[in-house]
Formats: C-alpha cells, structure tokens, sequence
C-alpha cells in the first residue's frame, strides 16, 4: 500500500491534502483531509457530478482532531483505467470546491445589493475559465468591490483584465498567479499591492491607472523585471521603490499626475526606455545619471519644479520629442545641443534668460515652444534651426 500525493490546494476556505492508497485487486480509497470544516452540501455536491459512477462510497468522518473524506473509488483493474479515474475525481472534487467557494464570496452581500447580479456573473466566468483551463479572463466592468482569494487557483492565466471596477485591495493570492503577461488593474480603487504581487514575474504589460489613492508601491514590485510596458498615471504615488530600478526591460513608462518630489538613483537603470512620461508631479530635480536612459525617444517632464536639469542630460541623443514647459528652468546644460535628433521640443513657461550657443546645433527641430520665459535674445546659431515649421517664442522686455 502507498500513498500518492497528487495536489495541495492553498486558496479554499477548504484546504485539501489529496493523496490516495492503492491495493492490488481491491477498491482504491481517495482521500483528502480538509483544514476547514466541509459545507454540509459537500458529499451531496460530489455525488450528483457525472463522474459519481466511478464511486462506490463516500464517508466524511469529524472529530474535535480532523475532519477527513474518505471516497472509495471501484476498481476495475483489468481495464487499466484507475489512475484517471482517481485524476477525474480529483477534478471534480476541485470543481465541485471552486464552485462552492465562490458561492460563499458572492453570498457575503447581500442579494437585494447591486453589485449581488454582478458578483454572480463574475462567479460563472471564473468557474469556466477554471475548468476549461483557460490562459486569459475577462472581468471588466463588474462593479466589484472585492475578489474571492480562490481566484490564486487560476494560476494557468496568462491575461486578465479587471479593469472599471471598485476593488478597494487584491487577496494575498493574488501572487499565485504567476503566469500572467498582461494583468489590467485600471480605473479601480486600490490603496495598496499585496506583497505577493512581486510574484507575478511573468507580467510583461501592467496598467494600474487611475487608481487614485494608490500611495506606493511594495518592495517586491521591482521583481517584476520583465516588464516592458507599465501605466501609473492618475495614482497618487509619492514615492517609488528604490527595486523600481530593476525593471531594465521596461520600453514604456507612464508615471503622469502622480505626487512625485524625487526618483530613486536606481532610475537610471531603466536603460531600455524610449517612451517616458512624468508630466504633472512635483519633482524639483532629476537623478544625475538620468542620462543613462540614452535610448529615450519621448519625454515629458512638463508641469514639475524642475530648477536645474543634470548635466548627463545631454546623453538623452535619441531624443525625437522633448517637453519641459511649465517648470521653473533659469538655465540649460551646455550639452543641451547634443540633442541633435529633438523635431520638437517645448520649454515655455519657464524663467530661462538665455539659450547656449549650441541650441543651434538642434538642426532637426520642426517644432520649438519657447514662449513665456525672460529670454532678451536668441543665440547666433539659432538661424541654422533652418527646418522649423511651428515656432512659437517671445522676448522679455525687462530692464
């Protein structure tokens, strides 16, 4: 006789141990110890599933130490078929507690309360997806304020989308689903990640924005290093963690209407970049070796407090698009003319009283937005900026 482990489930309110004992030409006992006390409708539940002929027995013993399900399985040996029969129980007993779990979480509202239809609705595309194996579900839109912690059982999901909700948290689980490439958290209510969300390493496209009070961030978020596309904006993060540099393979970055004041050193690391947004924070001053994000191709860093940009800055040269209005800039760095690839480039509204000699090296600007500063003139090699076709600028008249 042995005992085989086959699956522990961590996300129930039913928690199984599954194992089963085989001996030669008799029946073959299934049987799971469950943390948890059983539903009353547990047995009944199993017994009523289609694969109930391949059963002749089922007890479930309780003491004050366990409380324990024993299946006794028919055992035809001669038609070689136990080990999937024991596989097909094991199924449906998964089923059969996924199905009663989320019952539970959507029962703990009320039936006559909006969200009750939708939480329903939410339920079946969920249990589908778990039985059918599927890599990608759909919740969008369902008005959900919370989600049950048995969805860390669908770690085979590759995609999910729980965008326009009200999800207030995310359940511990979440971090099981380890598989995902592409999670949609936008236009929620999130205060905080679980830690377990550095777990999902997988992620390769994640947007969280508009989830207006989110904060920060966990520590472990920088795990998720093979990121390439991330959207932040409208949160309301104040500050990033300093592991938010090792998400070197990220392409796109959007960190738009956050509370930002300062970017961790580690910033310069996200060297893969070519699309950054940090329009609208309250940064004062960039990292010195922001320079090191050379592959920028799209920048915007209008609407901060930026005083002085750091004189790595020149390393930005394939800069395509440069946005720097609405800041409080009184001087460029004199390798600002290294930026030789800008087609357009806004530094309006800022307190500049004068452009380096080299801005006239900017030879493929079309588009130059340098208007409401306290510029008295233009530098003689402005004339080789001889492609601009939008140029909008104006000269300070003060003593």
């Amino acid at each position: 006789m042995s005992i085989v482990s086959i699956q522990e489930c961590q996300n129930f309110n039913i928690n199984l141990n599954f194992g089963y004992e085989r001996e030669k030409a008799k029946a073959t006992n299934l049987g799971f110890v469950i943390k948890q006390e059983a539903p009353d409708s547990f047995l009944t539940d199993i017994a009523s599933n289609s694969f109930s002929q391949v059963m002749s027995d089922a007890v479930h013993i309780k003491s004050d130490s366990k409380d324990f399900i024993l299946l006794t399985i028919k055992n035809n040996a001669a038609d070689g078929t136990l080990d999937n029969r024991v596989e097909e129980l094991v199924r449906a007993v998964l089923d059969t507690l996924m199905k009663q779990n989320l019952e539970i979480w959507a029962n703990q509202i009320n039936s006559d309360e909006p969200e009750y239809e939708y939480r329903l609705k939410a339920c079946n595309l969920i249990l589908n997806a778990y039985k059918s194996n599927s890599k990608s579900l759909n919740l969008k839109r369902l008005r959900l304020t919370s989600l049950p912690q048995c969805l860390g059982e669908l770690t085979q999901l590759k995609e999910l989308n729980l965008s326009d909700n009200k999800l207030k948290s995310l359940p511990e689980s979440f971090g099981n689903l380890a598989q995902l490439t592409v999670l949609n958290l936008n236009s929620n209510d999130l205060r905080s990640l679980p830690e377990s969300f550095g777990n999902l390493a997988q992620l390769t496209e994640l947007n969280l924005n508009c989830n207006y009070s989110l904060k920060s961030l966990p520590e472990s978020f920088g795990n998720l290093a093979q990121l390439k596309k991330l959207d932040l904006k409208w949160t309301n993060l104040q500050i990033l963690p300093e592991s938010f540099g090792n998400l070197t393979q990220l392409k796109e970055l959007n960190l738009r209407r956050n509370k930002l004041q300062i970017l961790p050193e580690s910033f310069g690391n996200l060297a893969q970049l070519t699309v950054l947004n940090l329009k609208s924070n309250y940064l004062k001053s960039l990292p010195e070796n922001f320079g090191n994000l050379a592959q920028l191709k799209e920048l915007h860093l209008d609407w901060n407090k930026l005083q002085i940009l750091p004189e790595s800055f020149g390393n930005l040269t394939q800069l395509t698009e440069l946005h720097l209005e609405w800041n409080k800039l009184q001087i460029l760095p004199e390798n600002f003319g290294n930026l030789a690839q800008l087609k357009e480039l806004s530094i309006s509204c800022n307190e500049l009283q004068d452009l380096p000699e080299n801005f006239g090296n900017l030879v493929q600007l079309k588009k130059l937005y340098i208007f409401w500063n306290k510029l008295k003139s233009l530098p003689e090699s402005f004339g080789n900026l001889t492609q601009l076709e939008n140029f909008k600028f104006s000269i300070s008249k003060q003593n």
